[in-house]
């Protein structure tokens, strides 16, 4: 027999972005049911490796201006979580490098400090001599590196359990195992969604489905350009302390933990809704990994993992009222930077829902007009 349940806002999707949008509505007081298909946070935030980078605090663009307010509000927000939670995310501010590995490299550095230092960062060029002394793990081939000490990085799985009890905490209902069947609609509103089990109403909805995003949308006759971006991992052990930061050259990454783990990442593909690890994506991290830090060989192999990303055909992320329906939101489609740009979008999706001033504007962020 299917229950009737209600809220004020119903959030489809419990990943970091889901959870985030819970919490600050929840903070104002609002009911709100948070649904998950599967469990909470086990999708592309399980998979995330957590990196925290600078903002650009002199940029105009839309998405920087996102990224800078939300890089700035990590701290306060996980001392509020850890508090109502009892679970430490384990932010770290450890500063990262770019590492260039050849004298072509010398000269894109210069040109990254400069242009870092014009959009208002903190930032330090390294002449190879400093690099290794800071880093010695470091190739000894390396030519340049750029220091960003704001960067940081947080245990994304860690991050999500932590919001998702704090909004609980606050009064917000979870349901997992609750996969959207339909939703029904009058009159250009969302009246209620169903699930198996359950009939939930609300007065606003919220799609925080990830790579799913496109699915859902077409329930609704919406086309949202979102689809599934696969990256893997690899999780190596070394001695804590061993790298001290995180290091990045040509798209991939080393992020060291506290426990000596150290996550290499990762790979960049579109297969659908395929997460399984594969040798290819393996040994391509590895390679990577021990040709930019040789020093990292007597690391050992710990495991795999891979997920799906929400990436953008167009634009991204998305965050906003889809201009069908007078009570469907979107937040979605934030690709690689979930993580980072989970707490800014979770206070302007509460803003905008609860009939305040956004601290951003979000027609930036809309889904574009040809897709929508």
């Amino acid at each position: 027999m299917v229950k009737t349940k209600s809220a004020d806002v119903i959030i489809v999707g419990a990943g970091v972005i889901g959870c985030t949008v819970a919490y600050y509505l929840a903070k104002q007081g609002v009911s709100v049911l948070l649904l998950e298909r599967g469990r909470v946070g086990r999708e592309a935030s399980w998979a995330s490796a957590g990196i925290l980078n600078h903002g650009r605090p002199a940029s105009t663009h839309p998405y920087e201006r996102l990224a800078t307010l939300s890089r700035s509000m990590f701290e306060p927000l996980v001392e509020e979580i850890i508090e109502l939670s009892g679970v430490d995310p384990e932010y770290r501010s450890t500063g990262g490098i770019h590492v260039f590995l050849d004298e072509e490299g010398v000269e894109k550095a210069r040109n990254y400090y400069r242009g870092s230092i014009l959009a208002g960062l903190e930032v330090e060029y390294l002449e190879p001599a400093d690099l290794f002394e800071l880093e010695p793990t470091v190739n000894r081939d390396a030519r340049a590196a750029i220091r960003f000490p704001g960067d940081g990085s947080i245990r994304p799985p860690r991050l999500v359990r932590a919001l998702s009890l704090a909004a609980q905490r606050l009064g917000t209902r979870i349901l997992e195992h609750s996969p959207v069947v339909d939703l029904e609609i009058r009159s250009g509103r969302v009246v209620a969604i169903l699930t198996p089990e359950d009939r939930i109403q609300g007065e606003s909805f919220v799609l925080a489905t990830g790579a799913w995003s496109g699915l859902v949308g077409n329930r609704v006759g919406v086309n949202l350009p979102v689809y599934s971006s696969k990256g893997e991992i690899v999780l190596l052990e070394s001695l804590p302390g061993k790298l001290g930061q995180i290091v990045n050259n040509n798209g991939h990454y080393l992020v060291p933990r506290s426990d000596g783990k150290l996550l290499v990442g990762a790979t960049e593909e579109a297969v659908g809704f395929d997460k399984s690890s594969t040798v290819h994506g393996v040994l391509e991290l590895l390679d990577w990994a021990f040709h930019v830090a040789p020093g990292l060989s007597d690391a050992t192999f710990v495991t795999s993992w891979a997920g799906l990303r929400p990436a953008a055909r167009r634009g991204g992320p998305f965050l906003g009222r889809l201009r069908e329906f007078e009570n469907l939101y979107v937040a979605t489609a934030h690709n690689r930077s979930g993580i980072l740009l989970a707490p800014a979008s979770g206070l302007l999706m509460s803003q905008l829902l609860t009939n305040r001033p956004t601290s951003l504007p979000l027609e930036p962020f809309a889904v574009p007009q040809s897709e929508a």
